[in-house]
């Protein structure tokens, strides 16, 4: 079941290639580049410490009384072989810690990702917005130029003039502001990435369905391997205080040579091997055993806690995509009311009853809805996108 689980992880691992990394500026790529190749130099340490290392000795000596000197060398090795099953632990803990923290890494990249690709909607968003405002700024100018006329011949008093006056200067404000944003949005992007606007291309993302969503959602992905290294570890702990069964071996070569007159030498090769079973009595057993058992459980739990949480971003997400989807059913009702409109005063303007003043504003208006339909459709992608960036899923991970 552990082997499963964790292949499934290291196939999410590999779909987080789904966006181009080259997007980003190189220092942040080579950061990324440089995290991982730390995290899976840690992991082999962490994977094989239990290798104990070779020891190589040589010593020299001379005596004080005698004429006689002599050298030793030696490796020796002391290596555990059985650990009640803790050595089969140890090699799945480095397993996970190594899946757990690429997990962590790519969850980096993907923030990374995400502010480049809400980056580039703000900008879209910004710049319909921007002639959406121009719109409203037109039919801000035909509705001052009527109140002027209708003031100059007595029909309205100044307050209706007035109010037209500050409604345009409303609306020549946003416009101002939108301009500002948008400037601020394109020196954001610049932080993120040295390619022009024009050299990317925005992917599109469709509504990834609730069941994949929760299967490859990287929180939940990572709280469930940390519930794996918790029970991994406490198995590790367990496993310490049972016995445990090493091998030793020395290998060496001394040469030692008598005082000269007695003109003798001793050199010889020697070497020992044997087997040692040893079991430590310690007073906090009991207390380690239960701590990491309480952690194991307390990270089983934060699943389903994480899970639930994870449920409702889900379907507020989609709460969200309706309420756009609805008010875009709205406004494509009120462009099909405006084309009607349009029709009748082109119609009364050729008859003489009608002025042009009508006909501008309602095409106008209809431009003005237009646009906001798509910028419905921007802020749905966006929505659509803050689910994909949790799984790091792209179009061509899954079957629609």
């Amino acid at each position: 079941m552990y082997k499963i689980f964790l292949l499934s992880v290291l196939i999410v691992i590999n779909n987080l290639s789904a966006f181009d990394e080259s997007l980003l500026k190189p220092e942040k790529q080579e950061i990324l580049q440089q995290k991982e190749a730390e995290i899976k130099a840690s992991a082999k340490q962490l994977k094989y410490n239990w290798i104990s290392p070779l020891s190589l000795s040589a010593s020299t000596s001379k005596s004080n009384t005698q004429d006689d000197f002599g050298y030793n060398t030696s490796i020796q090795l002391n290596q555990d072989i059985f650990r009640s099953g803790g050595l089969g632990e140890a090699l799945a803990y480095g397993d996970l810690k190594l899946a757990y923290d690429l997990i962590g890494l790519d969850q980096e990249r993907t923030i990374l990702y995400k502010q480049l690709f809400t980056v580039l909607f703000d900008l879209e968003r910004l710049r319909l917005t921007k002639e959406q405002t121009e719109y409203k700024l037109k039919n801000s100018d035909i509705e001052v130029f009527l109140k002027k006329e209708q003031y100059k011949i007595g029909t309205i008093d100044i307050t209706e003039l007035n109010r037209a006056l500050m409604d345009k200067n409303t609306i020549l404000k946003t416009l101002l502001t939108t301009k500002t944003m948008l400037l601020e949005k394109e020196i954001t992007l610049k932080k993120l990435t040295d390619i022009s606007l024009a050299q990317i291309k925005t992917p599109h993302f469709s509504l990834l369905p609730k069941v994949l969503y929760l299967k490859n959602n990287l929180n939940l992905l990572k709280v469930k391997l940390e519930n794996k290294l918790a029970k991994t570890s406490y198995d590790l702990t367990k496993s310490s205080y049972l016995p445990k069964l090493s091998v030793n071996g020395q290998y060496g070569y001394q040469d030692t040579k008598v005082s000269s007159y007695q003109n003798s030498n001793d050199d010889h090769d020697y070497h020992s091997v044997g087997l040692s079973l040893s079991m430590p009595l310690d007073y906090n057993t009991k207390a380690s055993l239960q701590e990491k058992k309480a952690n194991a459980i307390k990270s089983e739990l934060e699943i389903s806690d994480l899970e639930i949480d994870e449920i409702a971003l889900y379907n507020t997400a989609i709460h969200q995509i309706r309420n756009y989807q609805d008010h875009s059913k709205v406004l494509e009702k009120n462009i099909v009311l405006y084309d009607e409109l349009i029709d009748i005063g082109k119609k009364g303007f050729d008859s003489g009853y009608k002025s042009g003043y009508d006909i501008e504003t309602l095409k106008n208006t209809k431009m003005i809805d237009v646009l906001e339909i798509k910028i419905n459709d921007i802020y749905i992608q966006v929505e659509q996108a803050k689910l994909h960036f949790a799984t790091n899923l792209n179009e061509e991970t899954y079957e629609k």
